[in-house]
């Protein structure tokens, strides 16, 4: 368990000393992501994620990109819809240093106006790259056929490019002001540190932060719908979801097993019936995706030939179908053992530690791996069973990507099932 520091100004700070390692993964994890964003604001959370590289008060953008590379310390970001994290990893003696850059960089950045035209670009041709893979666009659109794009949770993290080309400096500035108070932000360190001297160098970091009222959103639902698009290529990209349960309810841990169940690894039902036996794609997975008072499950597969489009429909449905109330013991045991090694696989990282402290405590979530573990480990088969009820009976949706004349509709997703 690590140890929490909440500063007067409402800043946290999370130790989590690993001793026998020689290195520390750092960083500071943000309640601000694109589901705070209006329509006019969507992509800020992206845009302002990548200007906090190119200076601050402190650092230039040069200094920025060499500093860390001559410490050989691994630096990044990422903008999720619910939280921005900005981290790095390197060994132990490179604490410090990394401490006054990452502090400085969200801090105090100072948004250089020339390289912020140079970022604008950038990201135009990040969503480019995202739009030309087939697989990475159709979860874009899985959220629009989710939520619709009238729902910030529907709109793309990066954001639409004419918002990208409009932004200006003090969209930034305004942005940065509103979210980033010390409430909302906590700096976690997991590996081998100097306790004492990390608290000090964190603290008069965060010491002139504003402090705040928690984050909020507008609340957001799954209503479901469709979202096609035809390409000049052979292969189709399918995605089918329905509504799930929010993060944190004991019925979204059920349903969590059940996507285990249903598409996760190669013994899986769905993997085993469409690709094992069938060979009709390479590969199949099922899943949630669960947020703040929301949640949506879904099955993803790419690679489908267009003349076994039919077939592929109607085994996965199929396949929904029999799922309902047919859970055994011993699906429910293997799916224990898989997910009880996973979280225990990310004990043993001390980058995965720092990303799942700095997530659950923005999230309000077990900050104990064992009390992970056995929340997962309090569902029941019954629980399991009555998830493989709930799910593909609300908010249903689909999402592909294709050949113009093989798309698959919504209505024939919901047909029989």
């Amino acid at each position: 368990m690590p140890e929490i520091i909440t500063l007067d100004n409402g800043f946290t700070i999370i130790l989590d000393h690993v001793p026998h390692v020689e290195r520390a993964s750092l960083g500071i994890w943000c309640r601000a992501g694109s589901r705070f964003e209006t329509d006019k604001e969507s992509g800020l959370s992206h845009f302002l994620e990548h200007m906090f590289f190119r200076g601050s008060q402190k650092y230039t953008n040069d200094q920025i990109n060499e500093i860390p590379d001559s410490m050989g310390v691994d630096i990044n970001a990422y903008t999720s819809k619910e939280n921005t994290a900005y981290h790095c990893t390197g060994l132990k003696e490179a604490v410090p240093q990394m401490i006054d850059i990452l502090t400085d960089m969200v801090f105090n950045p100072t948004f250089p106006q020339d390289l912020m035209e140079i970022e604008r670009g950038a990201i135009l041709s990040e969503i480019n790259t995202y739009y030309q893979n087939p697989s990475a666009h159709t979860s874009h659109l899985a959220d629009e056929a989710a939520y619709g794009l009238d729902q910030s949770m529907g709109q793309p993290i990066l954001g639409p490019k004419d918002n990208i080309k409009s932004f200006q400096r003090d969209d930034l500035v305004r942005f940065k002001e509103k979210l980033y108070t010390a409430p909302n932000m906590a700096f976690v360190i997991s590996g081998n540190f100097d306790r004492d001297q990390v608290i000090d160098l964190v603290s008069n970091a965060a010491k002139d932060l504003k402090p705040g009222l928690k984050n909020t959103f507008a609340a957001a639902s799954v209503r479901g719908g469709e979202a096609i698009e035809g390409r000049p290529i052979e292969q189709l990209n399918v995605y089918l979801g329905c509504e799930a349960s929010p993060s944190g309810t004991k019925e979204a841990l059920a349903e969590a097993i059940y996507g285990d169940i249903m598409g996760s690894g190669m013994s899986s039902r769905l993997h085993q019936e469409v690709r094992e036996k069938r060979g009709l794609v390479y590969g199949i997975q099922a899943g949630a995706q669960t947020y703040e008072g929301v949640g949506e499950f879904g099955i993803f597969s790419a690679g489908i030939n267009k003349q076994d489009k039919d077939t592929f429909m109607t085994v996965v449905k199929d396949e929904i179908k029999k799922s309902r109330g047919t859970i055994t013991q011993a699906e429910l045991d293997k799916s224990m053992t898989g997910l009880k090694n996973d979280l225990y696989k990310g004990m043993e990282s001390i980058g995965a530690r720092a990303r799942t402290f700095g997530t659950n405590f923005l999230g309000e979530k077990p900050l104990d791996f064992d009390e992970m573990y056995n929340r997962y480990a309090s569902v029941t088969l019954d629980d399991v069973n009555d998830a493989s009820h709930r799910m593909f009976k609300n908010g249903l949706h689909l999402a592909a990507i294709g050949p113009q004349d093989s798309l698959p509709t919504l209505d024939e997703f919901k047909k029989d099932l």
